[in-house]
């Protein structure tokens, strides 16, 4: 019996020496005390791209930002091995904090990764392919001069008796940017429009208008820098924009000193027209093309230069002599269009812009109180003005008129009044119209303001007749006065056709 207990203590440390051997493996082909280390040789480990920005913006240094390695082990894989990269940008603080630099991350949508997962078959070292990351961002787009870095790292191994080397997992794509020194205009703020109607702006002028510079960096010197009008832009810029802008006189433009100094990246000019404003009248309108001239250094001996691409600032005068008269019959407003269904009020506010309910509390006949009814049969009218919404001295209002649709061929409106009397009738209104791209826009084509001296029967109708035919969807009435109220029974437009 004794030699029973022995043999059955003999096999039992014998069944548990080998529940021990296989823990064992299983430990070191997955955990800390694997023999077999995973890494990326030295000579990978880092790739640098020097990126040279030139004054005209082109790139020098670098063709492409491209980076292909594979993976190691430093025995022979006892079985397929499968390493699994990533680009992982919380390296890149942990970079800049040990290195004292302050790299950008850069963005993984501009990024093309292929092979991600490589694979080291058994009884070799190295993986069969390797690991492929560029740059799909144009190359002129990088002009951060902090630079960029892109860190991919070894995120998983899988194998028999295999493990990361833990300091030899990252590999580093550092691109540094630098850029020569160059001064310009800014492309989306190197042209200004000006417009200008004789007929319905006596005050215009050009004086003081502000001309920005930039730089690329912060100046290391005070930068003298010259500018000058050239009138031979204007043909070139002409045939690019489908315009045919006139020339103006070198001599009545007047161009400041530039101010531009150490440390600053945006220089300051002004532009100022001292001839005839009113000389120019020309429908084609005016170009002041005013260039960088020359560029240099106060005193460094550093080279600086203009951008050529970006040289030149656009001062564009637009000249329109689209404006309203007032017919006293509607012999020459064109064909009456009688449709109105579609027509409607779709604002309709007094003098201090708050929002107002027609009404006619006050007046003699009490009116629809429907601003719509002045698009019906003639019979109602509404009016606004002669209440306590209105105190004394303001009977004043503005009102959008949506004609439902695009109208081509407008050449003016009529408005009737209800009463006639001099308290009654309208003195003045300021006419403008929209298409409907331009009302989406908040912008109108100004007409101009219509004035009414006189009152009685022969004024009932107020004729607004445009000097030409204009499109429209919006005719948008501003500054409606009469000295007590304001009537109004109809409203019409009038076109060419």
């Amino acid at each position: 019996m004794k030699h029973l207990y022995l043999l059955c203590f003999l096999v039992g440390v014998v069944m548990i020496g080998a529940c021990d051997d296989n823990i064992h493996n299983f430990t070191k082909e997955t955990g800390a005390d694997a023999s077999n280390e995973v890494y990326i040789d030295a000579a990978n480990r880092t790739f640098k791209y020097a990126i040279l920005r030139t004054a005209d913006e082109e790139i020098q240094g670098v063709d492409t930002i491209l980076a292909k390695f594979p993976i190691q082990t430093t025995e022979e894989a006892k079985g397929d091995i499968r390493v699994t990269l990533t680009v992982d940008n919380e390296l890149v603080d942990i970079y800049n904090s040990k290195h004292e630099t302050a790299y950008n991350r850069f963005p993984s949508e501009d990024l093309r990764i292929s092979h991600s997962t490589l694979t080291i078959p058994k009884g070799t070292t190295i993986s069969t392919d390797s690991m492929t990351i560029s740059c799909i961002k144009p190359l002129l787009e990088l002009t951060n001069t902090k630079g960029y870095l892109i860190p991919v790292k070894i995120v998983t191994s899988e194998g028999i008796d295999v493990k990361t080397r833990i300091d030899e997992r990252v590999v580093y794509l550092i691109v540094d940017v630098k850029q020569d020194e160059g001064i310009f205009f800014k492309e989306g703020e190197n042209r200004v429009d000006l417009s200008n109607n004789p007929y319905l702006n006596a005050s215009f002028k050009i004086q003081d208008l502000p001309l920005t510079l930039h730089s690329y960096n912060e100046l290391q010197d005070d930068v003298n820098i010259q500018l000058s009008v050239n009138n031979k832009l204007i043909d070139a810029y002409n045939s690019s924009n489908g315009t045919n802008y006139l020339p103006v006189s070198i001599d009545d433009v007047e161009l400041s000193e530039v101010i531009f100094q150490e440390g600053d990246k945006t220089g300051s000019a002004s532009l100022s027209y001292t001839g005839n404003i009113n000389a120019l009248n020309d429908s084609k309108g005016y170009l002041i093309p005013v260039e960088i001239t020359t560029v240099s250094y106060a005193s460094s001996s550093e080279n600086i230069k203009r951008v050529e691409a970006k040289k030149t600032f656009y001062v564009a005068v637009n000249i329109s002599t689209l404006h309203a008269e007032r017919p006293t019959d509607d012999g020459e407003m064109g064909v009456k269009q009688t449709d109105r269904m579609a027509y409607k009020v779709v604002s309709l506010t007094n003098d201090l812009g708050e929002n107002v309910v027609p009404t006619a509390a006050g007046l003699s006949n009490a009116g629809t109180g429907n601003v719509n009814s002045m698009f019906e049969d003639g019979t109602g009218y509404w009016g606004i003005g002669a209440g306590s919404m209105y105190p004394v001295g303001r009977k004043t209002a503005n009102f959008t008129v949506d004609l439902g649709s695009e109208v081509s061929n407008v050449t003016g409106l009529m408005l009737e009044n209800d009463n006639v009397t001099v308290n009654y009738i309208i003195k003045t209104v300021t006419v403008s119209c929209a298409t409907q791209q331009m009302y989406e826009n908040n912008r109108n084509t100004p007409l101009g303001t219509i004035t009414n001296t006189a009152n009685g029967e022969a004024y009932r109708m107020l004729y607004v007749k445009f000097s030409e035919p204009v499109s429209a969807r919006y005719i948008i009435l501003n500054d409606v006065q009469a000295t007590l109220a304001i009537t109004i029974r109809n409203f019409y437009i009038y076109t060419a056709n």
